[in-house]
């Protein structure tokens, strides 16, 4: 900022003229001072410093806003990305919690079709022992009636 100021001053001062105060007589009175052109001219000068200095501190408190601006983005993309990370370890071990899930379906899957494999043959054999044993029975009981 402050070559920021020292252009602005460079700037004003390339047009300057150089004034130097002069003897002046007004009604028997002498004066050293500056002509009216050398006065307005002063005053002009004057203006338009107060005006460059007002706009270099607008200038100024813009700048810092933006940059206060900008420190809270940026500390709001930080946070963003931390939440990112934290987001993809909580998938993460989401993801690792289903592929155990999913092995300990898959061994109890196992287990079902085993038991169910098991019982198939248990009703085959009980259906099969009912029918013997009725077929037998019923011989029997023919056997003994007609004897």
């Amino acid at each position: 900022m402050k070559i920021l100021k020292v252009i602005v001053i460079l700037l004003l001062l390339i047009p300057c003229k150089v004034y130097s105060q002069k003897i002046i007589s007004n009604k028997k009175d002498t004066l050293i001072g500056y002509t009216l052109v050398q006065n307005d001219f002063i005053i002009k000068g004057l203006k338009e410093w107060k005006y460059y200095k007002k706009a270099t501190e607008i200038c100024e408190q813009q700048n810092f806003n933006h940059i206060e601006i900008i420190k809270s983005k940026n500390y709001i993309i930080f946070n963003d990305s931390l939440d990112k990370l934290d987001f993809k370890k909580v998938i993460k071990n989401q993801n690792e919690i289903i592929y155990s899930k999913d092995a300990e379906i898959g061994v109890i899957t196992t287990k079902l079709n085993t038991t169910n494999t098991k019982l198939k043959f248990q009703k085959f054999y009980k259906w099969t022992a009912i029918i013997i044993g009725s077929a037998v029975t019923s011989y029997i009981t023919y056997k003994y009636i007609t004897k």
